[in-house]
């Protein structure tokens, strides 16, 4: 799982792309961000987002096209996407009933039909607990909702 960017630092060890967008309506130019001289300038150690109370380095950098100071700072397309865990697209999880908090990963399987009856296995197995199976950030079923025959939903 890829961590958490927090400083420019962070962005540049990642390979993290950085696109800048100029504030004026009418302007609106997008350019990518030189994040070794932006480093140069403010340091690496800067926060990557704006924070109340301090000055953001997107404040003082100035549109190429016409020169007005602020910009947006965008996170550009990752040159090498994130693979699925391990080629393992579904699994099955079991979550704190309370809120949605993970408490455990129970399988990882590459094919549905499988990713199926390992949900159906966990619910067996751990009654009164919440488990949901997923496929990367979309739950396909969890075991708060009951499916009827006829495929409408139950509480």
């Amino acid at each position: 799982m890829p961590r958490t960017l927090k400083t420019l630092e962070d962005a540049r060890v990642s390979g993290q792309e950085l696109v800048a967008i100029c504030l004026q309506l009418q302007c609106r130019h997008r350019w990518p961000v030189d994040l070794p001289k932006v480093i140069h300038y403010v340091g690496g150690a800067h926060s990557l987002w704006p924070m109340r109370g301090q000055r953001h380095f997107s404040e003082r950098m100035r549109c190429p096209a016409c020169n007005s100071k602020g910009v947006h700072i965008w996170m550009g397309v990752p040159k090498t996407p994130q693979p699925l865990i391990g080629g393992l697209p579904y699994a099955v999880e079991n979550r704190d009933v309370g809120n949605e908090v993970l408490v455990s990963v129970i399988a990882q399987v590459r094919h549905i039909s499988v990713a199926h009856a390992a949900f159906e296995a966990a619910v067996l197995a751990y009654p009164g607990r919440r488990v949901s199976l997923t496929e990367g950030a979309f739950v396909l079923r969890d075991s708060r909702f009951i499916v009827l025959p006829g495929g409408k939903a139950g509480a």
